[in-house]
């Protein structure tokens, strides 16, 4: 086996559904990120010695699920759907850097209320016409007005974009953003004058993009196919002539496929331990993101209205010494996974802080914390935890259960229906419950996925998971600073001041996988939702 990224960790049997809905929990729409090398464009390059390619390149990739239309508008995540037949304005490379793609340079007014945006000149769409700045605005404007998912995840802060000249898009902000250009990279152009022509539904059945891929055919949320488009793309060279996406949910099925050699690559998954042995012996190529802070949340909004034990910090903190960590990672997660220190981001962001240490299991400090703030004999929380039983299994929930229990904490695990779920999350579905199990995760390296759903005020309406004035202040004023030197010691202060609050049980760090045939060169992910397949090739 050849292990590429960061170290190869994984989860145990139906868990992996579990997770990857709380990385999603995370960021509603966007499943967020662990950075890996890329290029503004990739190369067929030169093969190395004693390799042959293969005379037919096509590439058959796996996915867990696919998308219902191949428009922006279907999501903001899940770029691999969409990055052979659209381009977007940035790339990221290596630590979150944002490169060129579809603009070439980027700039922020001083006062950090206006992005100015120059585009490439040597682009054209499919029919022949000229890729040009109104492209670009009127995609922009389209996010803005249609509050596409990228629009409110990553680039919230935008207003309205004008195409100055041909090559010089301006895009007016309502508050000082530095974050706006790395968003884009999750923003796909969109050809103005063929959209405006169809109109929506119209582009829902044969859209259109500036990629080097062209659309064959597709199978709503089932299969698509992408055929190299005959004419030279102005910074891309893929390699493969042909890409065929499926979307399978069992690993069973994708590992079958791997062996029989129908299948290429399989990506953002989770996988058994048993099924790693599998694939170590296949000689499979193994890829490992530690992408998720996986943790226990503590809605402030929940126990200062049910006036529950957790107000007090150290009832929180005594819940942290009360769960063995580092048991659940070896005996749930057969010790692939590793207790997460405290913070909420994750080991690749730019805004990880190595200091941070994992509160350790002891019981004794945790009965002894909750004895100082009162509950010597422990309590029940009202509300308890909810849980999705069709995606989210319960063993994890029932090993913290039965750890709280032991210090006298007890709660139930309520069975919802995920959209229950999600529509409390969104502070659509009423009062959410005393505890949350959520995945926390970086999109763009300005904790995107944090500041999604954490701070004063949020969700709306049913109140924040966490409030604090000081921490709202320094990440607002980090997610202004352009410098990112100075944007990550402000990210590290509101860590400090998040770590002091105590506003989570911090549990562990789990990862996302990908995983190549012994046949497929020259490509690894920029990222766990951010990734293309241009320099991927197969061999004889």
């Amino acid at each position: 086996m050849r292990l590429h990224g960061r170290p190869c960790v994984t989860l145990g049997g139906p868990l992996r559904s579990f997770f990857t809905r709380l990385s999603i929990l995370a960021v509603l729409v966007l499943s967020a990120c662990t950075p890996a090398p890329a290029t503004t464009g990739s190369t067929t390059g030169t093969t190395p010695a004693g390799e042959q390619r293969a005379e037919e390149q096509k590439l058959n990739i796996v996915l867990g699920s696919l998308v219902a239309n191949l428009t922006p508008a279907a999501g903001s995540s899940g770029y691999w759907y969409y990055s052979p037949m659209y381009d977007s304005l940035v790339m990221f490379g290596d630590n979150f850097e944002v490169k060129p793609a579809v603009v070439t340079k980027w700039d922020l007014s001083p006062d950090g209320k206006k992005w100015t945006f120059t585009v490439r000149d040597d682009m054209n769409w499919p029919d022949g016409a000229k890729l040009t700045a109104d492209d670009v605005a009127f995609t922009l404007n389209l996010y803005v007005e249609q509050r596409w998912p990228a629009k409110v995840s990553l680039f919230n802060s935008v207003v309205k974009a004008t195409a100055i000249n041909p090559t010089t898009v301006e895009v007016e902000l309502s508050v000082p953003d530095a974050s706006v250009a790395a968003g884009t990279s999750y923003a796909y152009v969109l050809p103005k004058h063929y959209y405006e022509r169809v109109g929506f539904d119209g582009f829902v059945q044969k859209p259109m993009g500036s990629g080097p891929y062209e659309l064959v055919e597709f199978v709503p949320s089932d299969m698509i196919r992408y055929k190299k488009r005959p004419v030279k793309h102005a910074f891309r060279t893929p390699v493969a002539d042909e890409l065929y996406y499926k979307a399978l949910i069992e690993n069973s099925q994708k590992i079958n496929g791997l062996r029989s050699g129908d299948f290429d690559i399989v990506t953002f998954t989770s996988f058994t331990a048993e099924q790693i042995d599998q694939l170590k012996r296949m000689d499979m190529t193994i890829i490992a993101d530690e992408s998720t802070n996986w943790s226990i949340t503590f809605p402030q909004v929940a126990y200062e209205q049910r006036d529950t034990p957790l107000k007090d910090k150290r009832v929180r903190l005594a819940l942290n010494y009360a769960v063995n960590k580092q048991a659940m990672a070896d005996n749930l997660f057969k010790g692939y996974a590793k207790p997460s220190p405290q913070q909420y981001s994750i080991p690749s962001s730019p805004y990880w802080d190595p200091s941070n240490t994992v509160i350790p299991y002891d019981p004794a400090t945790a009965k002894r914390l909750l004895a100082e703030a009162g509950y010597p004999n422990g309590f029940k929380l009202p509300y308890g935890i909810d849980n999705a039983p069709a995606q989210s299994p319960v063993e994890p929930l029932l090993a913290i259960q039965g750890y709280l229990k032991e210090v006298g904490v007890e709660f139930d695990i309520h069975s919802q229906e995920w959209s229950v779920i999600l529509a409390k999350v969104r502070g659509q579905g009423g009062l959410i419950p005393d505890m949350w199990a959520q995945g926390n995760t970086d999109s763009t390296g300005f904790a995107s996925g944090i500041r999604s759903f954490w701070g004063c005020g949020k969700p709306i309406p049913t109140g924040q998971w966490y409030c604090n004035p000081e921490w709202d202040r320094v990440m607002a004023q980090a997610v202004t600073e352009p410098d990112p030197a100075k944007r990550r010691q402000l990210f590290l202060q509101a860590n400090r001041i998040w770590k002091e609050d105590v506003p989570m049980l911090y549990l562990l760090i789990q990862p996302t996988f990908h995983v190549t045939s012994p046949k497929v060169k020259g490509w690894k992910p920029v990222n766990f939702v951010i990734y293309n397949f241009d320099s991927a090739y197969k061999i004889k």
